[in-house]
Protein backbone atom coordinates (compact mmCIF):
# COMPACT_ATOMS: atom_id res chain seq x y z
CA UNK A 1 0.00 0.00 0.00
CA UNK A 2 1.42 3.32 -1.05
CA UNK A 3 1.17 6.39 1.19
CA UNK A 4 0.88 9.92 -0.11
CA UNK A 5 3.57 12.44 0.70
CA UNK A 6 1.25 14.14 3.20
CA UNK A 7 0.51 10.84 4.98
CA UNK A 8 4.20 10.02 5.23
CA UNK A 9 4.89 13.48 6.66
CA UNK A 10 2.11 13.05 9.24
CA UNK A 11 3.41 9.62 10.23
CA UNK A 12 6.93 10.98 10.70
CA UNK A 13 5.55 13.79 12.86
CA UNK A 14 3.57 11.31 14.97
CA UNK A 15 6.66 9.12 15.28
CA UNK A 16 8.77 12.08 16.43
CA UNK A 17 6.11 13.12 18.97
CA UNK A 18 5.92 9.56 20.28
CA UNK A 19 9.71 9.34 20.55
CA UNK A 20 9.69 12.55 22.58
CA UNK A 21 6.71 11.66 24.82
CA UNK A 22 7.21 7.92 25.38
CA UNK A 23 10.57 6.57 24.15
CA UNK A 24 9.96 3.06 25.57
CA UNK A 25 6.76 2.66 23.60
CA UNK A 26 8.41 4.11 20.51
CA UNK A 27 11.18 1.47 20.72
CA UNK A 28 8.63 -1.31 21.16
CA UNK A 29 6.67 -0.12 18.14
CA UNK A 30 9.84 0.26 16.09
CA UNK A 31 10.61 -3.43 16.66
CA UNK A 32 7.71 -4.31 14.36
CA UNK A 33 8.52 -4.28 10.71
CA UNK A 34 6.65 -4.97 7.52
CA UNK A 35 7.51 -8.68 7.57
CA UNK A 36 5.94 -9.10 11.01
CA UNK A 37 2.77 -7.42 9.81
CA UNK A 38 2.63 -9.65 6.71
CA UNK A 39 3.25 -12.78 8.81
CA UNK A 40 0.42 -11.86 11.16
CA UNK A 41 -1.86 -11.18 8.20
CA UNK A 42 -1.01 -14.54 6.62
CA UNK A 43 -1.60 -16.40 9.91
CA UNK A 44 -4.99 -14.74 10.39
CA UNK A 45 -6.03 -15.50 6.78
CA UNK A 46 -8.08 -18.73 6.65
CA UNK A 47 -6.88 -19.43 3.12
CA UNK A 48 -3.25 -19.22 4.25
CA UNK A 49 -3.77 -21.75 7.05
CA UNK A 50 -3.63 -24.62 4.56
CA UNK A 51 0.18 -24.42 4.43
CA UNK A 52 0.46 -25.34 8.12
CA UNK A 53 0.70 -21.83 9.53
CA UNK A 54 -0.36 -21.43 13.13
CA UNK A 55 -3.19 -18.89 13.48
CA UNK A 56 -2.54 -15.80 15.56
CA UNK A 57 -3.66 -16.02 19.18
CA UNK A 58 -6.53 -13.81 20.24
CA UNK A 59 -6.47 -12.01 23.56
CA UNK A 60 -10.27 -12.03 23.74
CA UNK A 61 -11.91 -14.87 25.65
CA UNK A 62 -14.26 -17.12 23.74
CA UNK A 63 -17.88 -16.01 23.60
CA UNK A 64 -19.08 -19.13 25.38
CA UNK A 65 -16.74 -18.49 28.31
CA UNK A 66 -18.09 -14.97 28.72
CA UNK A 67 -21.66 -16.26 28.69
CA UNK A 68 -20.90 -18.99 31.25
CA UNK A 69 -19.16 -16.55 33.58
CA UNK A 70 -22.00 -14.04 33.25
CA UNK A 71 -24.62 -16.67 34.08
CA UNK A 72 -22.58 -17.91 37.06
CA UNK A 73 -22.26 -14.36 38.39
CA UNK A 74 -26.00 -13.73 37.95
CA UNK A 75 -26.84 -16.96 39.81
CA UNK A 76 -24.46 -16.06 42.65
CA UNK A 77 -26.03 -12.61 43.02
CA UNK A 78 -29.55 -14.10 42.97
CA UNK A 79 -28.66 -16.66 45.66
CA UNK A 80 -27.08 -13.97 47.81
CA UNK A 81 -30.18 -11.80 47.48
CA UNK A 82 -32.44 -14.73 48.40
CA UNK A 83 -30.38 -15.53 51.47
CA UNK A 84 -30.32 -11.91 52.58
CA UNK A 85 -34.08 -11.58 52.15
CA UNK A 86 -34.89 -14.84 53.95
CA UNK A 87 -32.82 -14.12 57.07
CA UNK A 88 -34.53 -12.01 59.74
CA UNK A 89 -32.74 -10.04 62.42
CA UNK A 90 -32.62 -12.04 65.69
CA UNK A 91 -34.80 -9.62 67.69
CA UNK A 92 -37.54 -9.20 65.13
CA UNK A 93 -40.98 -10.47 66.09
CA UNK A 94 -42.84 -12.64 63.60
CA UNK A 95 -45.41 -10.70 61.59
CA UNK A 96 -48.16 -13.24 62.38
CA UNK A 97 -47.80 -13.11 66.18
CA UNK A 98 -50.40 -11.01 68.01
CA UNK A 99 -49.04 -8.06 69.96
CA UNK A 100 -48.32 -8.99 73.54
CA UNK A 101 -50.19 -7.46 76.44
CA UNK A 102 -48.43 -4.62 78.24
CA UNK A 103 -46.54 -5.85 81.28
CA UNK A 104 -48.45 -5.44 84.54
CA UNK A 105 -45.34 -5.43 86.71
CA UNK A 106 -42.28 -3.24 86.21
CA UNK A 107 -39.32 -5.04 84.67
CA UNK A 108 -36.99 -6.61 87.17
CA UNK A 109 -33.67 -5.04 87.98
CA UNK A 110 -31.89 -8.32 87.21
CA UNK A 111 -32.28 -7.84 83.48
CA UNK A 112 -34.61 -8.84 80.69
CA UNK A 113 -36.58 -12.05 80.76
CA UNK A 114 -34.95 -15.09 79.17
CA UNK A 115 -35.55 -15.20 75.45
CA UNK A 116 -36.17 -11.46 75.16
CA UNK A 117 -33.84 -9.22 73.18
Amino acid sequence: MELSRREELLLRRIDADLERDDPVLARRLASFDLEDAEDAEDAADPGGAADGAVPAASCRPAGAAVVVLSVALAVAVLLLALVMLSVRPPCERPATAPPSAPPSAPPSAAGPAPGAC
